[in-house]
C-alpha cells in the first residue's frame, strides 16, 4: 500500500555579504576607510584580522586584501575588498649618476609615484645653494650636475611639494646621497 509521508524542510536564506568595491586611499582627506557589510551594517562579521565586529577601520598604511565572513543559521559566505594606495610618492635616499642606466637621476616621480598632479622640487648642497630645481611632473630629475659641472659625492638636501588628485598638498624635506 502506498503511504504518504510528510517532512518539513526549512531552507534558510544564504547570508548576504557585500563589502563594496575596492578602495583607493590618498593622503589628507581619505586616509581611513570603514569596512562593513553594505547590506547590513550592524551584522557581526569575522574579519581576516581576527576581529569579530560589525566593522573595522583601515588606514592608508594598512594596504592589502581584507575579507569578512558572515554566518546565518549554519550557512557561511565570504566577501573580500582590496585597499590600496593610489596617491603616493616614494622618495629614494641615494642615486648614482654614472651613466650605467641604473639610478642615474634623482627622480621621486614617474614609476615611484601615483596621483601627483602638481610637483616642485629643489636640491641644495650643504651650503644651502640651490643646485637643481624643477616643477615638471614628467621630467628626468636631477642628474648630479650643477651647470655643466658634476657635483661631488655627498649628502644633498631636497624639498618637494606635491599636490594630489584629491587636492591635498604635502611637503617633503630630506636628504639624498649622491654616489659617484
Amino acid at each position: 500500500p502506498d503511504k504518504d509521508t510528510s517532512i518539513t524542510i526549512t531552507v534558510n536564506d544564504f547570508p548576504q555579504l557585500n563589502l563594496g568595491n575596492d578602495i583607493t586611499l590618498c593622503p589628507g582627506m581619505d586616509t581611513v576607510a570603514l569596512l562593513q557589510n553594505i547590506n547590513n551594517p550592524n551584522q557581526i562579521l569575522t574579519w581576516s584580522t581576527g576581529v569579530v565586529a560589525s566593522s573595522i577601520s583601515v588606514g592608508i598604511s594598512d594596504i592589502g586584501r581584507y575579507w569578512a565572513q558572515a554566518t546565518t543559521t549554519g550557512c557561511i559566505t565570504t566577501d573580500s575588498i582590496l585597499i590600496k594606495r593610489d596617491c603616493y610618492l616614494n622618495i629614494p635616499n641615494s642615486f648614482s649618476p654614472n651613466g650605467d642606466g641604473l639610478n642615474d637621476y634623482f627622480l621621486p616621480r614617474d614609476l615611484l609615484s601615483s596621483g601627483v598632479i602638481d610637483f616642485s622640487m629643489k636640491i641644495m648642497n650643504r651650503w644651502g645653494e640651490i643646485v637643481f630645481t624643477t616643477n615638471t611632473i614628467n621630467g628626468r630629475g636631477w642628474d648630479g650636475r650643477f651647470g655643466n659641472n658634476e657635483q661631488p659625492s655627498g649628502v644633498y638636501i631636497y624639498t618637494i611639494e606635491a599636490k594630489w588628485k584629491n587636492g591635498y598638498k604635502n611637503q617633503f624635506v630630506g636628504n639624498i646621497t649622491l654616489l659617484r
